[in-house]
């Protein structure tokens, strides 16, 4: 059976949150400095294109986001599952990777968790994550909501690439196969 390929990609703080206590995240934004760009940048719009699938929670739902990626199938991890509609199903925690493996098989095998943070957090307690995108923004909030949440798990990982742009630094990492 296939396994998918299932990549999270975060921004946060320098102080480690992904979003305000209310859930806004306006603050994301670069700084506006280039001195420090690495010639290699990230690009969001190319490596989206490759992925079949994204989950997001229930908020992440709520907020319309599931509207940027009407040309993906967008799974949102729930606990209060409803009918699926248009390119959107709704699935609960015990059920998301059975989905995801059965979805791989059919020729669906790249995963992008879009947040929020218990999402990720379900994902790493099943050591299902198989890289890491982090985009830390040059911004302190003193409060928020943190990139992770407490996890039952630990997990070991290699640096593959760091890119900077606009002084968000992009720390690209891999699960370390030991």
């Amino acid at each position: 059976m296939q396994k998918p390929h299932i990549t999270m990609t975060l921004a946060m703080s320098l102080d480690g949150y992904i979003a305000r206590r209310d859930g806004s995240f306006d603050w994301i934004a670069g700084d506006g400095a280039h001195h420090a760009d690495t010639p290699q940048r990230w690009d969001i719009a190319t490596w989206l294109a490759t992925v079949d699938i994204v989950v997001m929670g229930r908020n992440s739902y709520a907020q319309g986001f599931h509207h940027e990626h009407a040309d993906k199938q967008v799974v949102v991890l729930t606990t209060q599952p409803q009918p699926a509609h248009d390119h959107v199903v709704f699935v609960t925690p015990a059920q998301v990777l059975t989905y995801l493996y059965a979805q791989a098989a059919q020729g669906r095998p790249t995963v992008y968790l879009f947040g929020g943070g218990r999402v990720v957090a379900h994902f790493i307690d099943a050591d299902a994550i198989d890289e890491y995108y982090v985009g830390i923004v040059p911004v302190m909030l003193g409060d928020g909501i943190p990139l992770f949440h407490k996890r039952a798990a630990s997990v070991r990982l290699t640096l593959h690439q760091t890119y900077v742009d606009d002084g968000v630094v992009v720390l690209h990492y891999r699960r370390r196969e030991e």
